[in-house]
């Protein structure tokens, strides 16, 4: 039955040829930028973790401000469930960051020190996004002693709306693009059905069962799908030995490649057969 099966899913192919090829080359392109799509999601989302860790925010204080009051204000700061560390840095020590970062001495010419000290902390990330960011600096920007918070919220604002809307679009994307697949196979699936009608019929007639009607063409698709993920494996590592290096440049990212290589291979034979089943689902014994 088996052998049967396969030799009538290659004869289907050869009487199909072009259909075939129309099919693979469409879902080679089809399941390379669906899985290109998923890279860029998964991406998007590590570079919005990653800007979320490394986000600061500086509570400047006031010149003024006395020892006891600095203490309070740490103590409150800590207490909060939207900050994950705090770190003091007196005027002293804001001195100090100054002449390394820039290599000027203001002490030379200024007798006193016109920095103030503050407070740099780190939000929790459940807590960041641009609403709750704003929130946050609000709040803490109205404790008594507090003379400025600066968080570069303009900048940090722009590159989560970007993030996010990368995400956005690119799932979009994505769900386009896997229902141009469904309907790529679909098509495949009904114009070999449409070919093979009249031999279906003449199976009918003798007897053969539903399965050997059937099973050829979920096996012709399931073959496709599987040599265009085959090909669009290939299409897709070339891609990424070509942008990993610039990547990892900038970001320790890794991309999973154990995922990639089941989406790309396994998505092929599954949207294959599943959709050819339902196609096929109207052929009946009844004659």
């Amino acid at each position: 039955m088996l052998i049967f099966i396969l030799k009538e899913s290659f004869r289907s192919i050869k009487k199909a040829k072009a259909s075939f090829l129309i099919s693979l080359t469409s879902m080679s392109i089809s399941l390379f930028l669906i899985t290109a799509s998923f890279f860029l999601f998964d991406f998007s989302g590590y570079v919005g973790n990653e800007l979320k860790k490394n986000i600061i925010v500086n509570i400047f204080l006031n010149d003024s401000i006395s020892a006891a009051a600095s203490a309070l204000i740490k103590s409150m700061l800590e207490e909060r469930e939207d900050v994950s560390s705090v770190i003091y840095i007196s005027k002293s020590d804001a001195a100090e960051n100054f002449i390394k970062e820039t290599g000027e001495d203001f002490r030379k010419i200024l007798d006193y020190n016109p920095l103030p000290a503050s407070f740099r902390i780190r939000i929790n990330e459940e807590f960041i996004s641009p609403g709750k960011l704003r929130k946050t600096t609000e709040e803490i920007s109205r404790i008594d002693g507090v003379d400025e918070v600066l968080y570069g919220n303009d900048t940090a604002e722009k590159i989560f709306y970007l993030v996010s809307d990368i995400k956005k679009y690119v799932l979009i994307v994505t769900l386009i693009l896997f229902f141009i697949s469904v309907y790529i196979i679909s098509t495949t699936s009904n114009f070999i059905t449409k070919l093979r009608i009249e031999e279906m019929e003449t199976m009918k007639l003798i007897g053969a069962r539903i399965s050997a009607i059937k099973l050829p063409v979920i096996l012709n698709s399931a073959i496709a799908g599987l040599a265009a993920g085959c090909i669009s494996l290939i299409i897709f590592i070339l891609f990424i030995y070509n942008v990993e290096g610039y990547i990892s440049q900038q970001f320790s990212y890794k991309f999973n490649y154990f995922f990639l290589l089941g989406v790309t291979i396994l998505m092929g034979p599954v949207l294959g057969m599943v959709i050819s089943s339902l196609t096929l689902r109207k052929i009946t014994l009844t004659v």
